[in-house]
């Protein structure tokens, strides 16, 4: 859960195979990225899969089913990766695909 604490908003699971490659790939990333925009902000990276949101309304949720449940890994191929625009707006936030790149 992010951010840690009793109000946790988000719900992931995290990568296990093939982590070091999603960490080069986006060091990559940074490295262009800071190349077109001076002040990025690099905040850590932490791969993961989100899973759910909790809003407001339903934060009495319990969630410790979910955090002490074992999960069997699952083994997904990735043949692309999407770059999204994400824009916080008061009825939530509205993501939009700026461009994908296949993976070879």
């Amino acid at each position: 859960m992010f951010p840690l604490s009793k109000s946790s908003k988000v719900l992931w699971l995290g990568i296990g195979k093939g982590i070091d490659e999603l960490k080069l790939l986006h060091e990559q990333v940074v490295k262009s990225v800071r190349e077109c925009k001076e002040n990025y902000e690099n905040n850590t990276f932490i791969p993961h899969i989100y899973i759910a949101k909790i809003r407001r309304l339903h934060r009495k949720i319990d969630v410790l089913p979910f955090l002490n449940s074992v999960y069997s890994p699952i083994d997904l191929d990735v043949n692309s990766i999407s770059m999204y625009e994400s824009k916080l707006l008061p009825e939530g936030a509205q993501y939009t695909i700026i461009n994908t790149f296949p993976l070879n």
